[in-house]
């Protein structure tokens, strides 16, 4: 019995040295001994704390998913948001503008060379306009800042979401002259054309809803990319970065 005791010694001095678990040696020899339960009682409260550091790892795994799955709502909540309004700027002008434009299809009353003018012009703006100035700048700049919009976030921002989105405040100065200055020349440009007689202004502004129907479904195209996680990779000029205009 002596004997069994000095080897059992021995043995815990041994896994104490080494820092290594030896759960199963122990238990064998303490069981032929008759004196092992310490050990055992040892081990089970090792193994326990195992668990519970694997359950808090597992708690603060589950906690910063569930905190980067808030960040991702919030996110494109307010890009949805931004975006609305800017759809919102567009389409009310469209609605303004379609009932002229839709007047020589309904009377059908234009000569040949003005229905030339007509299609012509309305082709043009669809490139012009839709295409290289919606879709290649506008609505780049537009997605990108409304993506943006959370790391940037202030009651201000938040409410005018969509002239932000725009670039007319919280950008760079280029930008926002830019903006402010395309804004001032639309209003100075209806005011011109309602001036127009029957049918030209009809035909200029058959043109400006094909460009801002083309535009506004480019903001449209390239938000619902962004949700899918193709933001546009663009400049979003904000007035921090200190980059090259």
């Amino acid at each position: 019995m002596r004997t069994c005791l000095l080897l059992l010694a021995f043995v815990c001095v041994f896994l104490s040295s080494q820092a290594m678990p030896q759960a199963r040696l122990a238990t064998k020899l303490t069981a032929k001994c008759g004196v092992g339960r310490l050990d055992a009682t040892t081990s089970s409260g090792g193994s326990a704390a195992i668990v519970a550091s694997s359950s808090s790892d597992a708690a603060a795994a589950g906690g910063q998913q569930r905190q980067t799955l808030r960040s991702i709502v919030v996110k494109r909540s307010l890009a949805c948001w931004s975006v609305l309004q800017v759809v919102s700027i567009l389409a009310n002008a469209i609605k303004r503008l379609l009932p002229v434009a839709m007047e020589p299809l309904i009377q059908n009353d234009l000569q040949p060379f003005q229905w030339a003018m007509f299609v012509g012009w309305s082709l043009y703006m669809a490139y012009i306009e839709g295409y290289q100035a919606f879709q290649l700048k506008f609505s780049p700049l537009v997605v990108k800042r409304a993506f943006g919009l959370s790391s940037h976030l202030n009651p201000l921002n938040c409410i005018l979401a969509g002239p932000y989105a725009m670039g007319l405040f919280g950008a760079t100065k280029k930008r926002m002259i830019i903006s402010w200055s395309i804004t001032a020349g639309v209003f100075a440009l209806v005011k011109i054309v309602k001036r127009l007689p029957y049918p030209y202004r009809a035909i200029v502004d058959a043109g400006v809803v094909v460009g801002l129907s083309y535009g506004t479904l480019s903001i449209l195209w390239q938000s619902a990319r962004g949700l899918l996680g193709y933001i546009p990779d663009v400049d979003p000029q904000y007035p921090e970065d200190p980059k090259k205009e």
